[in-house]
C-alpha cells in the first residue's frame, strides 16, 4: 500500500493551500487528495492494480487534478448539478463525414443518471467535519490502459479518483479524458464531463464512470475499413445505439453481394428495403455504476470493456431447377425446386466449375429426396435466358443481384435411357412339334428396338437412336437389351427331342441369322410309333391241400394253361391281343384219402370248368378224430377198527362213492372227463361201544366231509381197564373180576368197542382178573406186579395204535 500522506486545507479567497507547503494550486473543485510518491503508480499517477484490488482502491484516491496532459481535468463554467448528456455522444474512427456524423448522433442519455448518495456525515474525506456544506462529489473512472482495434483491452485496468468537495454548496465542472494512446490512434474519444452545480445536496455523491469500446472491421471493396464507438457510462444511465448503415457509397459493395456478420453473436447485419443496418444496442448499468450490461440484437453480454466483430461482403448462392422448357420444376407436395441462399460466397472468392456443379448437385439430391427417377443436370439458362450446356459454367453465368445474390438458372432432366416409341420389331421362327401327346411350339425370337435417353420431364429424346437386340429376359429393362454383334441376332439351332418309341420326321432345325428385315416362319415336326408282335400265356390253378392228422400237408395243384398273340405299340405300350385259347378248360375231380378212425370234412372237390377270367384258387381238406361217451366210478372208504378188551377186532366201513362221464377220442385214446359227482358228501359218526369196566379212548368218530380228493381212511379204536380202589382196612378184598361188555363177568364177542381217532394211542387191557388186595409185603408186592403189567400194557397198545394208523 502507497504511503499516503495527509494535510489540511485552509480556505482563503477561494484557494486551497497546502499546509507547510511553498506550493499553490488553483483550484476549482474545491478539493485535492494528495498522495506521497509511490513506485507502484504509473506515469500519470493511477494505480493499474487498484481496479482488481478492492483494498488498495479502498484506502487509495486519484492524483492531484493540477496535470499537465491535455487530457487531464479541465475547468468549465458552472452548468447543472447532474452528468451533461449533450457531451456524451460516442466517438468512432471516421471512414467517411456520413458514417462519422450517424455515429455521432447515438445518444446516451435516455435515461437520467443518478449518483449513489451517503448522508452519514458532511465528508467522506479526512476535511473537518465543522464547515457548511462541505459535501463531496466523488468520481472514480475505470478504464485499461491500452484497448485494441481487435476488441481486446492489453496491459492493465487502472481506476482513477477524482474527489470534489462543495465550496458554499458549489461543485464546477469536470471534464476528463484518457491518457494519450489509451485508445488506437484516430478513435474519437468522448470526455468524461459533469456539469458544475450551484445546487448541491446534503449528501455526498458517489459516482462510478466505465468505459465500453464498440468496434466492427467492414470489408470493402477498397480494403478493410474500421468503424468504432467509444462509450462513457455512469450509473444508472441507459444509451440506445440507433442502427448504423451500411452503405454503397462507403464501402462500394459489389454486385451480387450483401455485408454480412461474419460471426453473428452480438450483433447482426440485417437488410431493410434493399439497405443494410447494423442492428440497433442498448447499454444499461445498473444504479451502482458497477454493472454495465450491453443488449445486441442477438445476446445480452454484463461486464464487457471492448469487443470487435468482422463485418463481410457475401453472396447467396441460388439454385432454380428448370426443366428444358424454361418452367421452374415442381412436385406436388414439395413444391418449386428453388433453393434461396443455400451457400454463400465471400467476396474476392472465386468458384470453379466444379464447385458450382458440386453444390448444384447437392441440392438437387436434397430436393429429389423420396421422389424416384434419375435426376441430372442437364445445363443452364444464362442471363440471357438462353440454354447452355454444362460445360464452363462459371459465376457470370448467374444472375447477380445485391438483395438475392447470384442466382444459377440450372437445366435439369430426369433422364432415362428408354426405347425409341415405334422402334419396335420381333422376328419370329415357329417350330409346331406334332407329339403323339398333342401339337406343341417353340417360338424364337429376335427383338430389335431403337434406343435413347429421354427426359422424362417433358419427353424429348437427349440422344441418337442406337439399335439394339434383346438378350435378357425382361423387355421392358434397358439392360435387356445389347448392341448387336456377330452372334446375338439368330435363330439358334434347334435339336428335335427323340421320344422314345417313336420317330421324327427331321432331326434338327437349323441355326439361322436374323435381321429386322427377316420374314416369319414356321416349321412342323411329326412323330411316327414303333411297334413289335408278342405271345402271352396265362395259367389258372387250382391247389388242393390235404392236412392229414398227423400234422402233414399234401398239395395237389390243378392247372389249366390259356395262349393268345397280340401286337404291341412300344410308344404307348398297349398291346392289340387275340383271343384265349387252351387245350383243356377244367379242373378233374379230387378224392380225398382215408385216415382210420378220423372224418375228412370233405370227401370229394368236385371238377370245374375255367376261363382266362378265372382267379386262382385253393382248396383245403382236414381232418377231425372219431368219439365216444365212457362213465367211471370212484369209492373213498373210511374204515374203523374196534379192537375188544376180549382181543377181538369189530370192523365197521364207511363208503362213498364218486361218479363222472367223459367223451374218449378214439384215434388218440385220451378222454375229456366231466366233473366227479359223490353218491354222499360225507362220511357218517360213528358211535363207539362200550364195555363195563372198560374205557374206550374215543365215544365218537365224528363225521367228515369227503371229496375226490379224499384218500382211504382206517380209525383203530381200544378200551382200557378200570382199576378198583383198594379198601384200607384188612380183611376186605373184592373179588378181583374185570367185567367185559354185554356180559358181566365175562368177555364179551362181537360187540362194538370203543373207537378213536387217527393217530391215538389206546391201551389194550387183558382179561385175566385183578388179584384181590392182601395185607403184609406180598399183597403189596403184588399189588405192585399188576400196576407195572398195566403200564407195560398200557405203553403196548399205545404203540400199536400208532403203527396201524400209520399204516
Amino acid at each position: 500500500m502507497a504511503e499516503r500522506k495527509r494535510f489540511k486545507l485552509y480556505k482563503q479567497k477561494k484557494e486551497w493551500v497546502i499546509g507547510c507547503s511553498t506550493l499553490f494550486l488553483s483550484l476549482t473543485l474545491g478539493a485535492v487528495d494528495v498522495q506521497a510518491a509511490d513506485s507502484s503508480l504509473n506515469a500519470n499517477g493511477e494505480d493499474p492494480a487498484a481496479a482488481s484490488n478492492p483494498a488498495v482502491l479502498a484506502d487509495r484516491q486519484a492524483p492531484s487534478l493540477a496535470s499537465t496532459n491535455q487530457h487531464e481535468l479541465a475547468s468549465a463554467a458552472p452548468k447543472t448539478g447532474a452528468q451533461s448528456a449533450s457531451n456524451q455522444a460516442a466517438a468512432q474512427a471516421t471512414p467517411t463525414e456520413a458514417t462519422q456524423q450517424a455515429a455521432n448522433n447515438t445518444n446516451q442519455a435516455t435515461a437520467p443518471a443518478s449518483p449513489v448518495t451517503t448522508t452519514t456525515g458532511p465528508s467522506s474525506s479526512d476535511h473537518p467535519d465543522d464547515w457548511s456544506n462541505n459535501y463531496e462529489r466523488i468520481i472514480t473512472i475505470n478504464y485499461f490502459t491500452h484497448y485494441d482495434l481487435d476488441g481486446g483491452s492489453t496491459e492493465f485496468p487502472v481506476q482513477k479518483r477524482i474527489i470534489q468537495m462543495a465550496v458554499n454548496g458549489h461543485w464546477d465542472a469536470v471534464d476528463w479524458l484518457p491518457p494519450e494512446g489509451t485508445f488506437p490512434p484516430g478513435v474519437t474519444v468522448p470526455p468524461v464531463h459533469f456539469d458544475a452545480t450551484d445546487e448541491v445536496t446534503k449528501a455526498n455523491q458517489h459516482w462510478q464512470v466505465n468505459f465500453l469500446f464498440r468496434i466492427f472491421s467492414i470489408q470493402s471493396a477498397t480494403g478493410e475499413k474500421t468503424l468504432s464507438q467509444v462509450f462513457v457510462l455512469t450509473n444508472g444511465q441507459t444509451v440506445t445505439i440507433p442502427p448504423i448503415e451500411i452503405t454503397n457509397q462507403d464501402y462500394g459493395i459489389p454486385t451480387g453481394y450483401h455485408p454480412t456478420m461474419l460471426y453473428p453473436t452480438i450483433d447482426n447485419v440485417v437488410e431493410q428495403n434493399g439497405h443494410y443496418y447494423i442492428t440497433e444496442a442498448t447499454i444499461t448499468v445498473d444504479s451502482s455504476g458497477y454493472s454495465v450490461t450491453y443488449h445486441g440484437a442477438l445476446n445480452d453480454i454484463t461486464g464487457l470493456s471492448s469487443f470487435a466483430t468482422k463485418i463481410v461482403f457475401t453472396a447467396p448462392l441460388n439454385f432454380v431447377y428448370k426443366d428444358l422448357n424454361g418452367n421452374t420444376y415442381s412436385v406436388a407436395g414439395k413444391g418449386p425446386a428453388v433453393f434461396n441462399g443455400q451457400e454463400t460466397l465471400n467476396y474476392s472468392q472465386t468458384l470453379t466449375t466444379p464447385q458450382i456443379l458440386y453444390y448444384a448437385n447437392q441440392f438437387l439430391d436434397q430436393y429429389r429426396m423420396g421422389i424416384a427417377g434419375n435426376y441430372l443436370l442437364y445445363g443452364f439458362f444464362g442471363p440471357d435466358g438462353k440454354f447452355n450446356q454444362l460445360d464452363g459454367i462459371s459465376l457470370s453465368d448467374a444472375v447477380a443481384n445485391n438483395q438475392t445474390g447470384f442466382t444459377f438458372n440450372l437445366a435439369i432432366v430426369n433422364q432415362v435411357y428408354a426405347p425409341v416409341p415405334g422402334s419396335q420389331t420381333t422376328k419370329t421362327r415357329t417350330i409346331i412339334l406334332h407329339k403323339p401327346t398333342g401339337d406343341e411350339q417353340v417360338s424364337q425370337q429376335v427383338g430389335f428396338q431403337d434406343f435413347a435417353n429421354f427426359d422424362q420431364i417433358t419427353g424429348k429424346q437427349l440422344s441418337p437412336a442406337e439399335l439394339k437386340v434383346l438378350t435378357g429376359s425382361d423387355q421392358s429393362q434397358a439392360s435387356a437389351w445389347s448392341a448387336l454383334t456377330v452372334d446375338n441376332h439368330s435363330w439358334a439351332e434347334y435339336p428335335v427331342p427323340a421320344i422314345a418309341n417313336y420317330t421324327s420326321s427331321q432331326s434338327t432345325v437349323a441355326a439361322q441369322t436374323v435381321t429386322p428385315d427377316t420374314s416369319n416362319q414356321t416349321v412342323e415336326i411329326y412323330y411316327t410309333a414303333k411297334t413289335e408282335k408278342f405271345t402271352d400265356t396265362k395259367q389258372v390253378v387250382r391247389t388242393i391241400k390235404v392236412q392229414a392228422p398227423d400234422g402233414t400237408v399234401h398239395a395237389t395243384e390243378q392247372t389249366v394253361t390259356f395262349t393268345r398273340s397280340g401286337v404291341k405299340n412300344l410308344a404307348t405300350g398297349v398291346t392289340d391281343w387275340g383271343d384265349w385259347q387252351s387245350s383243356d378248360n377244367s379242373w378233374p375231380a379230387f378224392t380225398a384219402p382215408q385216415y382210420p378212425n378220423y372224418t375228412a370234412n370233405t370227401a370229394t372237390v368236385a371238377a370245374q370248368v375255367v376261363t382266362p377270367d378265372n382267379a386262382d384258387q385253393t382248396v383245403e381238406i382236414y381232418y377231425t378224430a372219431k368219439t365216444e361217451k365212457v362213465t367211471e366210478t370212484k369209492q373213498v372208504v373210511r374204515t374203523i377198527k374196534v379192537e375188544a378188551p376180549d382181543g377181538t377186532v369189530h370192523v365197521t366201513e364207511q363208503t362213498v362213492t364218486f361218479t363222472r362221464s367223459g367223451v374218449k377220442n378214439l384215434a388218440t385214446g385220451v378222454t375229456d372227463w366231466d366233473d366227479w359227482q359223490p353218491s354222499s358228501s360225507t362220511w357218517p359218526a360213528f358211535t363207539v361201544p362200550q364195555y363195563p369196566g372198560y374205557t374206550a379212548d374215543v365215544d365218537t368218530v365224528a363225521a367228515q366231509a369227503v371229496d375226490a380228493a379224499t384218500s382211504n381212511q382206517t380209525v383203530v379204536v381200544t378200551y382200557q381197564a378200570v382199576v378198583p380202589v383198594q379198601p384200607d382196612q384188612p380183611g376186605t378184598a373184592g373179588t378181583g373180576q374185570l367185567p367185559l361188555p354185554g356180559q358181566p363177568g365175562k368177555p364179551g364177542s362181537n360187540q362194538p368197542g370203543t373207537g378213536a381217532v387217527p393217530g391215538q394211542a389206546v391201551a389194550k387191557v387183558a382179561s385175566q382178573q385183578a388179584a384181590l388186595p392182601q395185607t403184609g409185603s406180598r399183597s403189596n408186592e403184588g399189588l405192585v406186579a399188576l400196576g407195572s403189567l398195566a403200564l407195560l400194557t398200557l405203553f403196548g397198545l399205545v404203540g400199536r395204535k400208532k403203527f396201524e394208523h400209520s399204516r
